[in-house]
């Protein structure tokens, strides 16, 4: 079913392109050829910065999002793209045809997005969670010899 749908999505525009699951090696060439990263969501996700976010803002990518949690303070706040509602499949429609006719503004997204692409880099990441971590760690062997 969904696959006649993506199909029929495909011969109706010359902007749509159904890749299917891509080898890890590719994503870098898709990526390039990309206005828009997805970051899609349903309401029982527990996901909070998904390691798409990371790439697609190292792309240069606008974002449309479902999620609630953190990843959309930092798309809001840096003003990187779109909210939807999770599973509003009309919704997302709506927001991905805004894009696609406001150039202006996917511009915008799509600048903002790699310029903040450092600052929320998933190794700068991972490195302030490392030092949040000993930070704790020596607090609580600092709190244990006063015991």
């Amino acid at each position: 079913m969904y696959k006649d749908l993506i199909e029929e999505a495909e011969r109706k525009s010359d902007n749509i392109n159904y890749l299917g699951s891509i080898p890890f090696d590719d994503l870098t060439s898709v990526y390039s050829m990309s206005d828009i990263g997805l970051l899609a969501y349903t309401k029982k996700s527990n996901s909070d910065m998904p390691d798409k976010f990371y790439d697609y803002t190292a792309a240069g990518l606008a974002l449309v999002n479902s999620l609630k949690m953190e990843v959309k303070g930092v798309i809001e706040k840096e003003k990187l793209g779109l909210q939807y509602i999770d599973s509003d499949a009309e919704d997302l429609a709506q927001k991905i045809e805004l894009l696609s006719k406001d150039k202006m503004k996917l511009n915008e997204f799509k600048a903002n997005s790699y310029s903040v692409s450092n600052r929320y880099h998933v190794d700068l990441q991972m490195r302030k969670l490392i030092a949040l971590m000993e930070t704790a760690e020596q607090e609580t062997l600092f709190l244990a010899k006063k015991v």
